[in-house]
């Protein structure tokens, strides 16, 4: 397995009105939105990263995909560090909420 480098840092912007409310998890502190950053070294436009929300297990059964909110960059890449840690498991899934009226977009 080859080493990567982790940059110190990825800034990106997403467009809020395209996130899917629905997919919206409701957690002990607060609510949450899973996203998924993608590296898109051939980016057409000079992105190094797609960010995507990520949809739950059962709307990918669905045929659901992540809507694509994104895209960013990475800065001092050379600054970062190699990248020595494993993959770890997900935590257990939360529930999707069901009020997201009080969004504040």
């Amino acid at each position: 397995m080859s080493e990567t480098t982790i940059p110190k840092a990825i800034t990106f912007s997403i467009n809020l009105d395209k996130i899917d409310k629905t997919e919206i998890i409701q957690g002990e502190k607060g609510r949450y939105l899973k996203l998924r950053l993608s590296n898109t070294p051939t980016s057409q436009y000079g992105y190094d990263y797609l960010c995507a929300q990520q949809v739950s297990k059962e709307s990918r059964a669905a045929g659901k995909d992540g809507e694509i909110l994104g895209n960013g960059n990475a800065w001092d890449v050379t600054e970062g560090r190699p990248n020595t840690t494993k993959q770890q498991e997900g935590q257990p899934a939360a529930q999707p909420s069901s009020s997201t009226d009080d969004l504040p977009f």
